[in-house]
C-alpha cells in the first residue's frame, strides 16, 4: 500500500501499560513475535507521510520503545512524545508535535494491535465525508443499567448502545480547542469523542465489523494472535 494522506496525522498512545495485565508492560508483550505496540506503527505508517506518525510513551520507559522501534521499524520515520499524567494529557502531548499540514487527527491506543491500514484509510475518508469518524460496534448483547449495588434500574435499547473503539478521527483544531475547554473545567474523560462531546460536537460512528481486540488481559494475546494467524 503506497498512498500517503499528507493531511492524516496519527497519534498512537502508549502512555500506559495496563495494571490489569500484570507485572509486565502489556504494550511490551510479544504479539506473533513482535511487541504489542508495534502492530498498529507497522501497519499505520504505510499510509503517513514521513513526521505523521507520534509514539506517545512514558518519558521512564523511552529507551524500550525506542529500542524495540529500532529492532522492529528499521528506518521508518516514527516520532516520539511523552505521556502526561493523564491520558488526555499525553494525547494533547502527541498532537501538538504533528506537522502543520495533518488537518486530520487520528488517535489510536496502542492496545489495539489488530487494527490495520485498511481501517485507518476508511475511517479517515468517513472523516472526511462526516466531519469525524469514531471506530465502533453496535452492541448485540442485551444491556442493563443497575445501582451501586448492582441491582438494575433499567434496560437500555441496544439497538442506540454502540461499544467505542479506536482509532477516532476528528479536525485537529477541533479537537485541540476541544481539549481546552475540557482542561479549563478540569474534568477526566477516557476517549476524544467524549471531549469532542463536551465541546458541543457530534461525532460520527463509523461501524468496524472486523476484530479490533483491545488487549487488557493475557488471554487477549491469545485471542488476537489467533485472529491475525487466519487473516
Amino acid at each position: 500500500m503506497k498512498k500517503s494522506f499528507p493531511e492524516l496525522g496519527v497519534v498512537v498512545v502508549a502512555g500506559g501499560g495496563g495494571s490489569r495485565f500484570g507485572k509486565q508492560n502489556k504494550l511490551l508483550a510479544k504479539l506473533a513475535g513482535i511487541p504489542v505496540f508495534v502492530h498498529p506503527l507497522k501497519n499505520f505508517h504505510k499510509v503517513c507521510p514521513p513526521g505523521n506518525l507520534v509514539l506517545v510513551v512514558k518519558k521512564s520507559e523511552t529507551a524500550k520503545f525506542a529500542d524495540a522501534i529500532h529492532k522492529y521499524l528499521p528506518g521508518i520515520d516514527i516520532r516520539i512524545a511523552y505521556g502526561g499524567k493523564t491520558r488526555m494529557h499525553s494525547v494533547v502531548n502527541g498532537l501538538s508535535i504533528l506537522p502543520v499540514s495533518a488537518k486530520f487527527a487520528a488517535v489510536h491506543d496502542a492496545a489495539r494491535p489488530l487494527a490495520t491500514a485498511e481501517l485507518l484509510i476508511s475511517a479517515y475518508r468517513a472523516a472526511r465525508r462526516q466531519g469525524s469518524a469514531v471506530v465502533a460496534k453496535r452492541l448485540t448483547d442485551t444491556v442493563k443499567q443497575a445501582d451501586k449495588k448492582c441491582v438494575v434500574t433499567k434496560t437500555l435499547d441496544r439497538s442506540n448502545v454502540w461499544r467505542v473503539e479506536t482509532p477516532q478521527i476528528f479536525p485537529l483544531d477541533k479537537l485541540l480547542l476541544a481539549y481546552i475547554r475540557v482542561f479549563a473545567k478540569e474534568h477526566l474523560m477516557t476517549d476524544d469523542s467524549a471531549v469532542m462531546e463536551y465541546a458541543g460536537h457530534r461525532p460520527f460512528l463509523y461501524e468496524y465489523k472486523l476484530p479490533n481486540t483491545k488487549i487488557t488481559f493475557p488471554e487477549d494475546l491469545a485471542l488476537a494472535e489467533m485472529y491475525l494467524k487466519k487473516s
